[in-house]
């Protein structure tokens, strides 16, 4: 019988002697479980356990104020695998308010990368408020690339990942090949959330690089993140005729073109924008072949 869909966990110390606790677990087929204040060895291998028990069941996982080291990650990402198989059903993932104690990685733990790699059915990654650095965003996004991923929703907010595309501009410029394998991998991407990353003008040039191979992206969040007018006339140039200029703007989204994208959801709120910036960009989004659901603009210098 299955006993529950849903379950929360926090602080929870398991250990051997919870043996009615496990016996109540023992017939579930849990699909989303959330874990709390995660940060011993101990509560790792009892929640591993959970995971284990119902790996063909899970699909939806989050982890919120936890600390977390690559051994730990490597455990539970292992636990998550079907049996006999290098593949996983997880559909949402979720790292929140937590810590990684391994902070300047040079590499993300194996099974971390095995996971993202092999989840076909994984459709949301949230790794929001963990402190992470421009180096793991550049692993996840690598791993990412060449798993060919089917993601849906990508939320790296409040971080602090800039120049975590640098190595976009240079790549795409050069490889034909590399410009295929992003495309196949963010062509299903509908949600990026950048928000308060400390991205810069030059965060938003790379950035116009990526955003060409995300088709039906729907909500693009750069809030909170000091991007500038500087920033804002990298994404939104005007007079944009041209194939080669397109490439070089924030091209599918803001053109003159006759083709229909999906962009619905822009948000800039506290971006540092002159009234300026901000008038240069809703030129453009007055010529627009389609209309935008919401624009945040606030918190910006918008005064004369």
């Amino acid at each position: 019988m299955n006993i529950f869909a849903i379950c929360s966990f926090s602080g929870v110390q398991f250990g051997w002697q919870s043996l009615k606790f496990w016996h109540l677990l023992r017939n579930s087929k849990l699909q989303g479980l959330t874990f709390r204040r995660v940060f011993t060895k101990e509560q790792v291998g009892g929640l591993c356990r959970i995971l284990s028990q119902n790996s063909e069941t899970i699909t939806s996982l989050e982890f919120v104020n936890c600390k977390l080291s690559s051994s730990f990650i490597d455990a539970i990402c292992g636990s998550l695998f079907l049996k006999g198989k290098q593949s996983h059903g997880v559909k949402q993932f979720t790292i929140q308010a937590s810590k990684f104690t391994d902070a300047n990685m040079n590499s993300l733990p194996d099974k971390f990368v095995s996971f993202l790699s092999s989840g076909r059915s994984l459709s949301s990654l949230s790794l929001c408020d963990n402190h992470l650095q421009r180096s793991f965003a550049k692993l996840a996004l690598k791993t990412l690339l060449d798993a060919a991923s089917n993601l849906s929703s990508l939320d790296l907010s409040e971080n602090n990942i800039s120049g975590w595309l640098s190595d976009f501009l240079h790549k795409s410029s050069n490889q034909a090949q590399f410009s295929l394998e992003i495309s196949k991998s963010l062509r299903s991407l509908r949600v990026l959330n950048l928000r308060g990353n400390n991205l810069h003008k030059n965060d938003a040039e790379d950035l116009k690089f990526a955003l060409v191979h995300m088709p039906v992206l729907e909500t693009l969040d750069l809030s909170d993140n000091p991007i500038g007018d500087g920033g804002i006339s990298s994404l939104v140039l005007q007079d944009l005729m041209s194939s080669d200029e397109c490439f070089r703007s924030l091209i599918p989204y803001f053109s003159q073109t006759g083709e229909h994208y999906s962009l619905a959801n822009l948000n800039l709120k506290n971006c540092m924008l002159s009234c300026d910036g901000v008038t240069e960009l809703l030129e453009v989004l007055t010529k627009l072949k389609y209309t935008l659901t919401s624009l945040s603009i606030a918190d910006n210098h918008l005064g004369r």
